[in-house]
């Protein structure tokens, strides 16, 4: 079995000069003063691995040099401080069974992560998920008037990782699906049969898209209720698909570039929360969960549902990990001690879903 034994970051976020990672253990913990670069360490890895499915001009792009009048730039992360000279790089290194080492390495001029002959970096990605608190407040960020939609967190943090029966990648195949209707040579949307044969794929695109939410949303559950409640009734999700792709919404080309918020805005993966009132009362429906559940009881349901995807996933290698960062922060002591037995298994689990 596969293992990272080391990490080596130079110049990137907040690594001026190179620093090297090495990892001799299964969990490991890394701790410091605020900028100390715990944070980078996650980007770092989370961009690696991201970096087997991007191509290497998506790639380079962060190790260019800030041009402040080049927008071809702005999405730079080398270090601030760093000279326009010096190399900006993130190389991880792997060992297996026999100590046969391999370097993977992105850089502007150095990648090797996404290249067909070696898959292993898109294997670490795909069995792997990346787990922030920046990432877990998205979960309810809506306004006390609006309802929770996880559509944005699905596209970002989600559906790049799941993979349908044919192994494709779940956002890709649904960006071509969707990315316009057939039209004619005069730019107008098709219509008669040809426009039906379309909607009658969005339908079963939307339909697999309910089935992967079903079975998300039984993990999350699961999870939810034996290792935050030991096996009791207290709290249960639903996630709806309630805003659906439709032919006129595919008209409007909502994948275009700077219509992220026009596509949110369409398209909606609505949470449903209920509260257990007990044997005589039974299920509660909780509404507008962001204003009257607090932000511990809603960690915990973006964690079940996290980890409920990543169990959701087809897993064809034992090589992953599961990085976190500042994922506790939201909680008291007495709502991290458990979460930290479940991530370390200190309780012997069967399958906890992750290590």
């Amino acid at each position: 079995m596969k293992k990272i034994s080391q990490i080596k970051i130079k110049n990137f976020k907040a690594f001026q000069q190179e620093q090297t990672f090495d990892l001799k253990a299964k969990n490991v913990l890394a701790y410091g003063n605020n900028g100390s670069g715990k944070s980078s360490l996650f980007w770092a890895l989370y961009t690696l691995t991201q970096s087997s499915i991007k191509t290497d001009d998506e790639i380079q792009k962060y190790f260019k040099n800030f041009i402040e009048s080049d927008k071809g730039t702005h999405q730079s992360l080398r270090n601030v401080f760093t000279n326009n000279d010096e190399d900006s790089f993130i190389e991880l290194t792997t060992i297996d069974e026999s100590n046969r080492k391999v370097i993977y390495t992105i850089s502007h001029d150095t990648i090797n992560t996404n290249r067909d002959s070696d898959t292993i970096i898109q294997e670490l990605n795909q069995a792997s998920d990346f787990i922030n608190y920046r990432l877990l407040q998205n979960f309810y960020t809506a306004t006390h008037k609006q309802e929770v939609n996880l559509w944005q967190v699905f596209e970002r943090d989600i559906f790049p990782f799941l993979l349908d029966d044919a192994n494709h990648i779940m956002l890709d195949k649904i960006r071509n699906k969707t990315s316009d209707v057939e039209r004619y040579r005069s730019g107008q949307p098709v219509k008669g049969k040809r426009a039906e044969a379309i909607k009658e794929e969005l339908a079963a695109l939307n339909t697999e898209i309910d089935s992967l939410l079903s079975q998300i949303e039984t993990n999350a559950n699961e999870f939810i209720k034996k290792h935050f409640f030991k096996n009791k009734d207290v709290i249960r999700i639903s996630l709806q698909f309630s805003k659906r792709f439709t032919f006129e919404k595919i008209k409007q080309k909502l994948w275009q570039p700077g219509k992220d918020a026009e596509r949110c805005n369409q398209l909606q993966i609505k949470i449903v929360v209920e509260i257990f009132q007990g044997e005589g009362g039974g299920w509660k429906r909780v509404h507008r969960v962001q204003s009257f559940l607090n932000e511990a009881q809603l960690t915990r349901i973006a964690i079940g549902i996290r980890i409920g995807a990543l169990r959701s996933r087809v897993q064809t290698t034992d090589f992953k990990i599961l990085v976190l960062d500042d994922m506790l922060i939201s909680l008291d002591m007495s709502n991290r001690i458990p979460i930290i037995k479940i991530i370390l298994n200190q309780d012997n689990f069967q399958n906890p879903g992750f290590g």
